[in-house]
């Protein structure tokens, strides 16, 4: 009785954690000049996730342009989409961390989902597009 005890009680610690994050990495967000004025798309694919999963992107967005850029704000398609970067003039040439995150919380199955990020020089945001398999 006393062992039933304590396994109920490690699976019902081991039930309310979340899963945990699956980090990838390498890919580059490049903004040119041509992207200023004609504004573009990007695509990020997370791949397959578990339901319920946090799916994590490390990326690099890359000033290709002539100009200083500042990201002035951004807006989603979906709250299970957020960017995370520091808020700081990027210099031609240069390039900053950029995490986007994917919560899989309450979706299933394949998912498209947008980021648009504006910024200081364009009025055509960056499009980037999130795409996960939620299983």
């Amino acid at each position: 009785m006393r062992y039933l005890s304590l396994i109920l009680a490690g699976l019902l610690i081991v039930g309310c954690q979340s899963r945990e994050s699956t980090v990838f990495s390498g890919q580059t967000i490049e903004i040119s000049d041509t992207t200023l004025t004609a504004g573009c798309s990007d695509t990020v694919r997370f791949g397959r996730l578990h339901s319920g999963e946090l799916g994590v992107k490390h990326l690099h967005l890359r000033n290709a342009s002539s100009q200083t850029l500042v990201i002035t704000r951004h807006e989603v398609s979906c709250q299970c989409v957020r960017p995370e970067f520091e808020r700081k003039p990027i210099k031609p040439g240069e390039e900053i961390p950029f995490d986007l995150r994917f919560d899989s919380r309450g979706e299933y199955g394949w998912q498209m989902k947008l980021l648009k990020l504006y910024n200081s020089e364009s009025s055509a945001p960056l499009k980037i597009y999130v795409e996960a398999d939620v299983y």
